[in-house]
């Protein structure tokens, strides 16, 4: 079985990690006042509208955050076979990495992500 790979050990690489988070829009709420509790017949009662939170989503968006680290060496490549998949993973800088986090060039990178807005440098 001949398995070829994208990467050669002692290649030069960037890496490329992509964390997403959500990033939501809040407002303090209008019936504790941020304090997530109300008083109700002298019982200390969570807050029913904020849930106790003391403030409410207005909305929220999922973005993505990037850094490109310096190019690395190579240093090892690991290959794992089995019935359903092949898995291609390279040792970089000490971590071991996924093929799909690795470019040659910056031109690789801005072309891979050219739908989005930026490629973040480190």
């Amino acid at each position: 079985m001949q398995i070829n790979t994208k990467y050669e050990m002692g290649q030069k690489v960037y890496r490329v990690v992509e964390r997403f988070r959500r990033i939501e829009n809040v407002q303090t709420c209008d019936i504790c006042y941020g304090t997530g509790s109300i008083n109700y017949k002298g019982y200390e009662c969570q807050c029913p509208k904020c849930l106790g939170r003391g403030n409410i989503v207005l909305n929220s968006e999922e973005v993505s955050f990037r850094k490109v680290y310096e190019p690395k060496e190579i240093t090892s490549v690991r290959v794992t076979v089995s019935d359903k998949d092949t898995n291609i993973r390279y040792r970089v800088d000490g971590e071991v990495v996924p093929e799909k986090e690795l470019f040659l060039t910056m031109e690789e990178i801005e072309e891979h992500f050219k739908e989005d807005e930026c490629v973040c440098g480190s």
